[in-house]
């Protein structure tokens, strides 16, 4: 009972549900819907990704690279096919330093710079499965990488069942496009009936219908998080409470906001300090050991 008003909570749609969650029990809820989960690992898992989503994510890929690798992180990188062929050394970048390429489609619509007068769910079958295998075929020309992962352009709402039969058909094996909130399974990874996994992503502990992302925390409404330190106190709370319910999560960042601004490295500091509790893995890395349980 108790499961299944959770689950009636994170999927509604309701402006007055949202509202007096977010306003009288934000954290209360998001504790009690994602300690619910049942994770297979037995110990916290995170994913990290950066969605390269603008030309000024693609300008920020060899700062954040180099970032990376002096904390010895491997994340992935959802790259859309337009910035992968316009700017295919900045992309190699990715791939050499041995994080993962994950499909973001060919021109991400309803993104003012690449495709701004469509959105990814209006599309019919035939235009999704264009972006999707234009842009599956653009990274194996130009980064010479088979990308297994796919990310539907903003996710959420934006996401549609329309992708996982086109997923199957290339051989991918998971998608990462729901909210977490949304999920049957309180945010941990789980398997969608085409076969192919779907490794939900988390949302934010003081606004649990919004995804903890960047956009979100310094940017929507002039950045819920953007204030003092929020942005880097709630990834920290985020962190904390996965390793100590042992539980799944999946952050994303965009790469233009984690470059040479105030937190810069700051969110890398936090995140060492929990590297020795905390399994850092990549959707395929957490796909294959998923499928090896």
């Amino acid at each position: 009972m108790q499961d299944n008003l959770y689950k009636w909570i994170g999927k509604s749609e309701n402006f007055f549900v949202q509202a007096l969650v977010t306003l009288f029990i934000p954290t209360f809820f998001f504790h009690r819907f994602y300690q619910k989960q049942i994770n297979l690992f037995k110990k916290a898992i995170l994913l990290l990704s950066f969605d390269i989503d603008f030309k000024e994510d693609v300008k920020a890929i060899p700062k954040l690279i180099e970032e990376l690798s002096q904390y010895d992180i491997k994340a992935g990188f959802a790259c859309v096919g337009h910035w992968v062929k316009k700017f295919p050394s900045s992309h190699k970048l990715i791939v050499e330093a041995g994080h993962e390429i994950i499909n973001h489609s060919n021109t991400h619509p309803n993104n003012e710079q690449t495709n701004p007068n469509q959105f990814f769910n209006q599309l019919l079958i035939s235009e999704i499965k264009k972006e999707i295998k234009e842009a599956d075929k653009i990274i194996k020309d130009y980064l010479e990488t088979s990308p297994s992962g796919f990310r539907t352009p903003h996710f959420g709402h934006l996401n549609t069942n329309k992708i996982y039969p086109v997923l199957k058909e290339l051989g991918y094996r998971y998608s990462s496009s729901t909210l977490a909130i949304r999920s049957d399974s309180f945010g941990a990874p789980f398997i969608h009936p085409e076969g192919i996994w779907e490794l939900p992503v988390t949302t934010c502990p003081y606004h649990p219908h919004s995804v903890f992302d960047t956009w979100h925390s310094l940017r929507e409404k002039g950045g819920w998080h953007k204030k003092r330190d929020s942005f880097l106190k709630t990834f920290d709370k985020i962190l904390n409470f996965a390793v100590e319910k042992r539980i799944f999560i999946n952050i994303y960042f965009d790469p233009k906001d984690m470059v040479e601004n105030r937190y810069s490295k700051g969110w890398l500091n936090i995140l060492a300090q929990y590297k020795n509790d905390l399994m850092i893995l990549t959707g395929a890395k957490i796909v294959e050991k998923l499928n090896s349980i």
